[in-house]
C-alpha cells in the first residue's frame, strides 16, 4: 500500500512522455503481464534485479494505470507506450504532451485531443497502410498501417515504437511489424481467454540492435 501512495503522488507530478538516457547498461521492456505475479518473478530472475544499469520499463497494465505518463522515450529515439499510435498521420510528441491524462480516458472521443489519447491506450496495428476502425475491439478503436507508424517516426525522429496491449497472433511474446519500426510485447504467460502464450521482455543497450527474450511456460 505505501508503495502505491508513492506512486500515486511520484506520476502526478510526472509529465506525459518521460525521457530516459541509458549511456550504459541496458533497459528491460515488460509488456502486460495481467497482475500475473509469477510471471513477473521469472523477469526478475531471468533478467536480474533493477539497478541503474538495468533499468526496467513496465508497459503493462497496473493498479496507478490513469496517473501513469503516456509513453517513455529512450535515447531520444524509441519511443514506448502501451497501445498504438493516432488515427492520424500527424501526431507529435508535443501534441501528446499537451493531452490532459489525469481523468478517465475517453470512451467516446470528441475531439483530436480525446481521440489521440484514446489511440494511445487501445490503438492496434495492421499489416496494409491506411487507418480503420477493429473489427475485434469494437467501440471505436482504431488500427494503423505501416505507413501511419512510418510517418510518426518521421516526424518525430524516432528510430522505432514498442507497444504492449495485445496478444500476438502467433501466440508468442514478441512480435515485430512496419518494416521493423513497430514492436509488440507480451509478458503474461496467458490471457484472459485463457490461451496459454510464451511470455516475452525486449531489452537494449546503447549502440545496438534490441534484443528479445522469450520464455515458453507451457
Amino acid at each position: 500500500m505505501q508503495l502505491l501512495l508513492w506512486a500515486r503522488q511520484h506520476f502526478s507530478n510526472v509529465g506525459n512522455i518521460v525521457d530516459i538516457s541509458i549511456a550504459q547498461g541496458r533497459v528491460v521492456v515488460v509488456g502486460d503481464t495481467h497482475g500475473q505475479l509469477a510471471d513477473f518473478c521469472w523477469l526478475l530472475r531471468s533478467h536480474g534485479p533493477p539497478t541503474l544499469e538495468n533499468v526496467y520499463l513496465i508497459n503493462g497494465d497496473v493498479d496507478v494505470f490513469n496517473l501513469l505518463p503516456l509513453a517513455t522515450r529512450v535515447n531520444s529515439e524509441v519511443l514506448v507506450l502501451h497501445g498504438g499510435l493516432s488515427r492520424t498521420n500527424s501526431a507529435t510528441l508535443a501534441q501528446i504532451s499537451a493531452i490532459d491524462r489525469r481523468r478517465p480516458i475517453p470512451v467516446a472521443p470528441v475531439n483530436a485531443e480525446d481521440m489521440l489519447f484514446f489511440d494511445l491506450m487501445w490503438a492496434d496495428p495492421r499489416a496494409v497502410d491506411g487507418v480503420g476502425l477493429s473489427a475485434v475491439r469494437g467501440a471505436g478503436c482504431a488500427t494503423f498501417g505501416p505507413d501511419i507508424t512510418r510517418r510518426f517516426c518521421e516526424i518525430n525522429r524516432l528510430r522505432m515504437v514498442i507497444r504492449s496491449h495485445e496478444v500476438p497472433k502467433s501466440l508468442s511474446g514478441v512480435q515485430v511489424q512496419h518494416a521493423g519500426r513497430l514492436v509488440t510485447i507480451f509478458s503474461a504467460s496467458s490471457s484472459n481467454l485463457d490461451t496459454t502464450l510464451t511470455s516475452s521482455t525486449i531489452s537494449w543497450s546503447p549502440g545496438t540492435a534490441h534484443r528479445s527474450m522469450e520464455e515458453d511456460d507451457t
